[in-house]
């Protein structure tokens, strides 16, 4: 898995569309571990936002990249 913080703004792009795995262990979300495909992909007030779906459920959901320790990975 990799940090999104260690991550270039083309390389986060490039998710676009993909199927992904976050983790994170943020206070405010234990345990935050979901797989989802990114929907799209904005930035506001300096944080990366990724809207997403999420599998199973078909929820959807927007994670921000300031996120404690968020994690990706490309399923």
């Amino acid at each position: 898995m990799k940090f999104i913080k260690d991550l270039s703004l083309e390389t986060i792009y490039s998710l676009l569309l993909k199927k992904v795995r976050f983790k994170s262990d943020c206070e405010f979300f234990p345990k935050f571990d979901i797989k989802c495909k990114i929907m799209d992909i904005h930035q506001k007030n300096n944080e990366i936002l990724f809207e997403v779906i999420v599998y199973p459920s078909n929820k959807h959901l927007t994670i921000g990249s300031n996120m404690k320790n968020l994690m990706f990975e490309i399923l």
